[in-house]
C-alpha cells in the first residue's frame, strides 16, 4: 500500500511534451482522500488592484507557497501547487496541515497590519471534494533540468475555493502567533524584462473549456493552435536567457521584511539590498563573492524556470512573439469560442515581470511570472465578464 505523504514525490516525471502528455490521461493521478487542498486568496482582490496593491499581493500569494514548501520539506515531502496573483492552492497531506495553516494565518496577520489587505485562508480535504462530485487529479511534468511543475486535471481547485469562499465551515479561524514566518528561499523583485529583441509583443492568456469531459482534448488543441502561430515553447517563451536580477530597490525588498517578520527588519532588508548589489556585481564581472548569490540561478536554463504555462482548471500562459502573431492566434481562439468550446481573457503588453523566484530546495528553483501592469488579473476580468454574460 502507497504511503500517501509521499503520493506526490513517487509520481513519475512526465519528459515529454505537454501536448503530448496531455493525450495520456494514465499520467495524471488521482489525488488521495486524506490530502486536502489549501486556498488563499486576496479578498476584494479586484478593488485591492485598482488601488495600487499589485505588488503586495503577489508577495502575499508567493509567500502562501513558500511557507507550505518550507513546511512539507521539514519532513521530506513533496508538494503540488499553483500561484495566482491574488492567491495561491497547495495540495499537501493531513500530517502538515495544521502546521501550515498556523503559519498562513500568521501570513493573514501580517499582510492585514503591514498592507491592510485581508487574505482568505481555508482548506478542504479530497475526501470532502468528492462529497461535492468532484474530484482531482495532478501529474508532474518536466519543464527545463532542475524544474518540475504541476498540471492540474478537472475543475477541482476551482471548485475547491469556490466552496471555501461560500461555506465558512471551511475557513481557518486560527488565529496565527506572532512569530517569524519561515520564508526561506523567497526573493521578489518586479524587475521588468524585455522580450527578445524580435518578439516585442507579449499576450497573456486564459482559456477556460465549456465542457469538463474531454477537457484534454480541448487543451491539446488550443496548445496546438499556440504552436501553429508562435512555434515550440522555448520559441515563444518571454524571458531570454540573459539577466533577470534581483531588485535593490528598498521599497520592494521592505515588502518581503513585513510579510516575513511582521515589521520592517532593517538589518535584513539591508542585508538583501547588499546581496542584490553584489548579484549585479557578479553578472557583470564574473568575479568570486563572498556569500552565495545562486549563480546557477543567474544564468543558462534557470532564466527559463518560470510558469508560463499552467493548468488548474483553465489554460494559463504567457507568451511572446509579433502582432501579427497574436491577432491570428486570437482569430482561432474567437473561432473556438463561438463553436462553444472555449471561453478566453486575454491582455497585451510589452514585458514582463519576475514576480518572485521561490528556491524550493537544492538547485530547484521557479520563477512566478506575469504580464506587467497585472495581466493575469486583467485576463482574468475578461473571462469573468464572458462567464457571466453566459450564465
Amino acid at each position: 500500500m502507497i504511503n500517501t505523504e509521499n503520493f506526490y514525490k513517487q509520481i513519475p516525471v512526465i519528459k515529454t511534451q505537454l501536448e503530448e502528455a496531455l493525450t495520456e490521461e494514465s499520467y495524471f493521478k488521482s489525488v488521495p482522500n486524506d490530502w486536502h487542498i489549501v486556498v488563499t486568496d486576496i479578498e476584494n482582490s479586484t478593488d485591492e488592484f485598482n488601488n495600487g496593491k499589485y505588488k503586495e499581493m503577489n508577495i502575499i500569494s508567493a509567500s502562501s507557497i513558500i511557507i507550505a514548501l518550507n513546511v512539507a520539506d521539514k519532513y521530506g515531502i513533496e508538494i503540488p501547487f499553483i500561484y495566482g496573483g491574488d492567491g495561491a492552492s497547495m495540495v499537501i497531506p493531513g500530517k502538515i496541515l495544521d502546521e501550515v495553516l498556523e503559519a498562513l494565518t500568521t501570513l493573514r496577520n501580517n499582510a492585514k497590519y503591514n498592507f491592510k489587505l485581508s487574505l482568505r485562508v481555508g482548506s478542504i480535504s479530497i475526501e470532502n471534494l468528492k462529497k461535492y462530485g468532484h474530484r482531482l487529479k495532478v501529474a508532474k511534468i518536466k519543464i527545463v533540468e532542475d524544474y518540475t511543475q504541476a498540471i492540474f486535471l478537472g475543475v477541482g481547485l476551482a471548485q475547491a475555493e469556490k466552496i471555501i469562499k461560500s461555506d465558512k465551515r471551511f475557513l481557518s479561524r486560527k488565529e496565527g502567533e506572532e512569530r517569524k514566518l519561515n520564508l526561506s528561499g523567497l526573493q521578489c523583485r518586479w524587475n521588468e524584462i524585455e522580450p527578445p529583441s524580435h518578439k516585442k509583443n507579449i499576450l497573456v492568456l486564459i482559456v477556460q473549456p465549456l465542457k469538463q469531459k474531454g477537457q484534454t482534448i480541448t487543451y491539446k488543441k488550443i496548445l496546438e493552435d499556440i504552436e501553429e502561430v508562435y512555434g515550440s515553447f522555448k520559441r515563444r517563451h518571454p524571458v531570454g536567457e540573459k539577466e533577470i536580477g534581483h531588485s535593490s530597490d528598498f521599497k520592494t525588498l521592505s515588502k518581503a521584511s513585513k510579510i516575513k517578520y511582521g515589521r520592517l527588519n532593517i538589518l535584513y532588508t539591508g542585508f538583501q539590498m547588499v546581496k542584490s548589489f553584489l548579484s549585479k556585481v557578479y553578472i557583470k564581472s564574473n568575479i568570486k563573492l563572498p556569500i552565495q548569490i545562486h549563480e546557477d540561478y543567474i544564468h543558462g536554463d534557470i532564466a527559463t524556470a518560470t510558469d508560463t504555462l499552467k493548468i488548474d482548471g483553465a489554460l494559463k500562459t504567457i507568451i511572446a512573439g509579433t502582432k501579427k502573431q497574436k491577432e491570428e492566434l486570437l482569430k482561432k481562439l474567437q473561432r473556438r469560442e463561438k463553436s462553444g468550446e472555449i471561453l478566453f481573457g486575454h491582455f497585451g503588453t510589452e514585458s514582463t515581470t519576475i514576480t518572485c523566484y521561490v528556491h524550493k530546495r537544492e538547485k530547484e528553483y521557479i520563477n512566478f511570472i506575469d504580464g506587467t501592469d497585472g495581466g493575469y488579473i486583467k485576463a482574468a476580468q475578461e473571462l469573468k465578464a464572458k462567464i457571466k454574460a453566459r450564465k
